[in-house]
């Protein structure tokens, strides 16, 4: 009886140490498995935040640029160089940028018609710092006045342009104000009060 009870004790306690042999080889390699999920997500968190920090560094470096009047400029006038080489190619005696009046006024670029005063003057204006106040929630100022500037500073632009590239007997009798932001041209199209005060005006300088 004795030696029978041992041997059922012992065959209990291999049974066990088998099951729990079992059991905690299969926690470890569902352990195992989790964590190298949660590394594999870890590394993906990683990446993600590395985007993010380019995306951020992006677009700081963009709003510095934009915050530059002289950036702003420089921007603008590469978008119209662009423009126009996507529409003439390299045929520049169809179009120049950067053209030199006899009255001392450089057009960002002008585009030669076929008339016999042909020459048509494109000057390039970004007023994004004007326009960002419009959707500043911290702006101090009243709506109706950050509306009012803008619509000054536009008005300004088109007063300037005209002064400067519409020239008797030396260019066509209009000129174009080139505006390299979509956002800033659908929204004085769209603003009814803008469209009355800007475009308007704009057609009426010519």
């Amino acid at each position: 009886k004795f030696i029978n009870l041992t041997q059922l004790l012992k065959d209990n306690i291999d049974d066990i140490n088998s099951k729990l042999k079992t059991n905690l080889g299969d926690g470890f390699a569902a352990n195992s498995e989790s964590l190298k999920e949660v590394t594999t997500a870890l590394i993906k968190i990683t990446e993600s935040q590395k985007n993010l920090d380019n995306l951020n560094k992006e677009v700081s470096d963009l709003n510095n640029i934009l915050n530059n009047t002289q950036a702003r400029g420089k921007y603008g006038e590469a978008i119209l160089g662009d423009i126009l080489y996507q529409v003439f190619g390299d045929t520049h005696d169809l179009y120049q940028e950067q053209y030199a009046f006899k009255n001392g006024k450089i057009a960002d670029a002008i585009v030669r018609m076929p008339s016999p005063i042909n020459i048509v003057a494109i000057d390039s204006k970004f007023s994004f710092l004007d326009y960002e106040k419009l959707f500043d929630d911290v702006n101090q100022t009243s709506d109706e006045e950050v509306k009012k500037n803008f619509k000054t500073r536009l008005k300004e632009q088109i007063s300037k342009i005209s002064k400067d590239y519409i020239i008797k007997n030396v260019t066509c009798e209009y000129a174009i104000m080139f505006i390299p932001s979509d956002g800033i041209y659908q929204h004085i199209q769209k603003d009814n009060d803008l469209y009355q005060n800007v475009v308007l005006y704009a057609q009426k300088n010519k």
